[in-house]
């Protein structure tokens, strides 16, 4: 598979729909991990308001925050690993997957 290289600011914020084009929230935040032959490489993308507070890197403020700007709900989110993100158009990221095939997904990781 060949290595595709962009700017990941973009990402931040851009929607992202399934394969159905259901919404599946947007990335606010991506994790990656630094290897010493292959450089520095995405091993996650969080969407939703869990990716916004793990951006902001204070998980009570935060969410203190958004309450106050009117967010009363618990903080949702998806975590998409890598290869579950279809980036052949930056703009418009789509999931490999069904929103109900990634939230089983992460249902089995948790248990």
């Amino acid at each position: 598979m060949a290595t595709r290289r962009f700017q990941l600011q973009h990402l931040i914020g851009t929607k992202v729909c399934d394969v159905n084009g259901h919404a599946a929230g947007r990335i606010e935040e991506l994790r990656a991990i630094n290897s010493p032959t292959d450089g520095c490489c995405v091993s996650e993308y969080l969407l939703g308001r869990k990716g916004l507070i793990a951006r902001l890197s204070i998980a009570d403020a935060s969410m203190l925050a958004l309450r106050f700007l009117g967010a009363p709900r618990p903080a949702t989110g998806r975590r998409v690993p890598w290869h579950q993100l279809d980036l052949s158009d930056p703009k418009r990221p789509r999931l490999r997957c069904t929103v109900e095939e990634l939230d089983a997904m992460q249902r089995t990781l948790v248990d």
